[in-house]
């Protein structure tokens, strides 16, 4: 055999091993690419799940019922969610004829729909269909492609199959329905009934969802806003291809009737105006939710995507309430324009529930000129006055009385660092009750008081009232925190200010109608003793207590019980009203976010003028949802009314000039009765005629104006008022002719002998009132009353 036939043989066998080879090889490579490919299926599908997270628009509706808002998502986007069970039946069949007819008997890919689609691009040499299935296209929704080409075309088929073995074919539709893009920042059917007919969705007509269906297709051309010719055309053909295909054969008078009624509905189409009620408010709540402060509802989590926002949101609110509300607001902004008051804030609560009705946070939210974004109702401001409730509360639980007296006198606290406080009309009313000052608002008084308490007990108390962050602001604020000159939110002011017609309990502001809130506490929590609440209630109504301060202005007057606390920060950048009947809690912030000051003292009747008008409204409603009547607030339980002197508070004698109603403890009561004797010892009367004695204390402010009476020294401690061991002066150089008032009580003689520095002494004569010059250096000074004998220094120095 030759040598070339051999090597032929050879050749060929090896040939025929290769080509065998070579076939086995791609059979097992083909086998382990479909099988890759079928084990890809039982993968996870990431990409799915952080699809099914996406957020949805949340409805918000207020305790009516009515729609406040429908809060947008990125890019303005409104997305809402609607259960599968709950969008209409025909709604369903007519998008699944739009858009896969044969959805229940395929697995995310119809071959037969492939091969029409096929056959019909091929024969017309240009795309006409695309034979994507509802669950190709939520493929697509889901890992959108760059460019439309046949690689993507089969990806898109692929995670069909992926989504058709993870999800059922009712979860596949019902999120295909929430999902479809409309165009015009609409997706999901539910949004696009409204954007394009102004409707719920379970309100269109079968003619009405036609053309909603169609519109996917191409946004732009289908959509009826701006073509309704041209989107009833193609709604048409739907449209009979659903209801009457199968029934009755078209005619051309069918088909014509068919047009009409379809160009009837698509001009039926009207964009929908989104309302946009109480932003403020919504941006709360989401900016809380979205913190984890909100704990949803089991019913608002009740969808099997589970999406970071509810789809429904069912608030206390009511935004009628609040409309009207911003209209007061903005109508005593532009009555006081004159005085560059610029801004304000309400909110309004029920007390029996906690629960927010009115949340007003700026004159208007797109006033940019003005911050109108800025939301007043958590911003901090100083609040003036209008915590002194808390402080004379406190005090009422330390055992003090409304019938005690407090100093309406000049008086200087502290020693290096004096403060050195001013009543708002800059004039001292000698001794006044408790009940008085504090419902005339007097300052004085106040920080007496908080002097007396201690700093440390009220700041606790304020703490336990869930005032934030007021430990620290309020230790560098020291006495001046009884006028409210540490910043805090009207949102806690109201919270706080509600305990009063509550009887002493702080409970929860609450926002959603199933009991949501955000305040960080659920349970009720007393703070003060319920007849200190019910004593803070009989000051803050009395209008005849608050006379010295407001006179009887009409501001203050309902028809019903009604506490009223106004306050004024330093240079009038801040002005409060806080309001309350049995049932409602009102308060009211009005100011400038830029802290420029207001012109003018306008004082707080603008606030208070809202605050009182809110209350008119919603006790006017006393056949609504809202509508309690308002009751007479509770008497205290262990206090009885007796007759006081008005000007000592003292159980009142037959010497006493003027008398007045006041509740007393029950002890103090029971021992008077008892003892059957007169306690007011500021009154007596000889031969005929009543005689005043004030005490030694006030014996400047009684110099210092043309009084009847006199001052009586009582058995006391020799005590120097002024100046204070260890004060601070400052000299003015261009004020030679400065002074130093000296003021000292007590002591067992009528005279007392004063030693300055190196001086001579000088002797006064009770009330021991005098005035030491005014010159730098650290200087001392020696007092001497009898045996009682007092030494002390102080520093003056030149003013910089």
């Amino acid at each position: 055999m030759h040598f070339s036939v051999i090597s032929n043989r050879i050749l060929n066998r090896i040939q025929r091993l290769t080509v065998k080879r070579l076939l086995y090889s791609a059979a097992a490579l083909v086998t382990l690419m479909f099988g890759g490919l079928i084990l890809s299926l039982f993968l996870p599908f990431p990409e799915l799940d952080a699809f099914m997270q996406r957020d949805w628009s949340t409805r918000v509706y207020d305790r009516s019922g009515n729609l406040v808002q429908i809060l947008a998502l990125e890019n303005g986007i409104r997305r809402e969610y609607t259960a599968l069970d709950s969008i209409p039946s025909h709604a369903v069949r007519i998008f699944i004829a739009a858009e896969d007819k044969d959805f229940f008997s395929h697995h995310g890919v119809d071959p037969l729909a492939v091969m029409r689609a096929a056959y019909q691009n091929i024969t017309s040499r240009k795309r006409i269909s695309g034979a994507s299935t509802i669950t190709m296209q939520l493929a697509r929704l889901i890992i959108p492609a760059q460019k439309r080409t046949l690689r993507a075309k089969i990806c898109e088929a692929w995670n069909a199959l992926r989504i058709e073995r993870l999800l059922s074919k009712p979860q596949i539709l019902g999120l295909y329905l929430n999902s479809i893009p409309f165009g015009f920042q609409t997706e999901g059917i539910t949004s696009a009934a409204r954007t394009f007919f102004a409707l719920p969705l379970a309100e269109l007509t079968a003619e009405q969802l036609c053309c909603l269906a169609v519109i996917p297709r191409y946004p732009v051309g289908y959509n009826p806003l701006n073509n309704p010719e041209l989107c009833a055309e193609k709604a048409a053909e739907l449209y009979t291809a659903v209801f009457l295909h199968e029934k009755q054969p078209l005619t051309v008078e069918t088909a014509a009737q068919v047009h009409t009624q379809l160009l009837h509905a698509a001009r039926t189409a009207q964009r929908f105006r989104y309302p946009f009620n109480m932003p403020h408010y919504i941006e709360y709540l989401v900016s809380h939710y979205k913190a984890g402060d909100f704990v949803p509802s089991a019913a608002e989590q009740n969808i099997s995507t589970a999406p970071a926002l509810p789809p429904e949101w069912h608030i206390t609110a009511d935004s009628s309430l609040s409309a009207y509300t911003q209209q007061l607001l903005q109508t005593q902004l532009k009555k006081n324009s004159h005085a560059r008051l610029r801004n304000g804030a309400v909110l309004v609560i029920e007390n029996a529930t906690g629960n927010i009705l009115g949340w007003v946070g700026s004159n208007a939210y797109f006033d940019t000129e003005s911050n109108g974004q800025i939301n007043g109702v958590t911003a901090l401001n100083q609040s003036g006055s209008s915590t002194k409730p808390f402080l004379y509360a406190l005090a009422l639980e330390q055992g003090w009385k409304p019938s005690d007296i407090l100093p309406d006198i000049s008086m200087r606290f502290g020693k290096a660092n004096a403060y050195i406080p001013q009543n708002f009309n800059n004039r001292f009313n000698g001794p006044v009750r408790f009940r008085v000052a504090l419902a005339s608002s007097l300052n004085i008084p106040a920080v007496y008081l908080l002097d007396t308490l201690g700093l440390e007990a009220y700041i606790q108390k304020l703490e336990q009232l869930r005032f934030q962050d007021i430990r620290q602001r309020g230790m560098e604020a020291g006495l001046s925190l009884a006028l409210g000159s540490v910043p805090v939110s009207l949102y806690e002011l109201v919270r706080a200010f509600s305990v009063f017609p509550r009887g002493g309990i702080m409970i929860p502001l609450r926002s959603f109608q199933n009991g949501g809130t955000a305040d960080g506490f659920s349970e009720p929590e007393r703070v003060y003793g319920e007849d200190t609440a019910r004593l803070i209630c009989s000051i803050l109504s009395d209008s005849a207590a608050r006379a010295k301060g407001f006179g009887f202005a009409a501001t203050f007057k309902t028809p019903f019980p009604a506490l009223f606390k106004t306050g004024t920060a330093n240079q009038y950048q801040s002005l409060v009203a806080l309001a309350a009947s049995s049932a409602y809690t009102v308060g009211v912030w009005m100011g400038n976010f830029s802290g420029s000051t207001v012109i003018g003292k306008t004082g707080s009747s603008a606030p208070a003028a809202i605050a009182r008008d809110v209350l008119l409204r919603l006790h006017r409603q006393s056949g609504d949802s809202m509508g309690t009547p308002a009751h007479h607030f509770a008497e205290p339980e262990y206090w009885y009314r007796e007759p006081i002197c008005a000007l000592s508070g003292m159980p009142a004698g037959i010497a006493c000039p003027t008398t007045v109603l006041e509740y007393l403890p029950s002890a103090v009561v029971h021992r008077t009765r008892s003892l059957n004797t007169v306690c007011c010892t500021w009154h007596n009367v000889e031969q005929g005629k009543v005689y005043t004695n004030y005490p030694e204390e006030y014996g400047r402010w009684f110099s210092h104006s043309s009084r009847h009476g006199s001052i009586i020294a009582t058995p006391q401690t020799l005590r120097v008022i002024s100046p204070a061991d260890g004060g601070h002066f400052i000299s003015n150089p261009n004020n030679r002719n400065g002074r130093i008032p000296l003021e000292v009580t007590g002591g067992k003689e009528d005279s007392l002998s004063v030693y300055y520095d190196n001086d001579s002494p000088f002797g006064i004569r009770r009330p021991f009132s005098a005035s030491l010059p005014l010159e730098k250096g650290v200087h001392q000074l020696r007092v001497q009353c009898g045996t009682e004998t007092l030494q002390l220094s102080f520093t003056v120095e030149a003013a910089e």
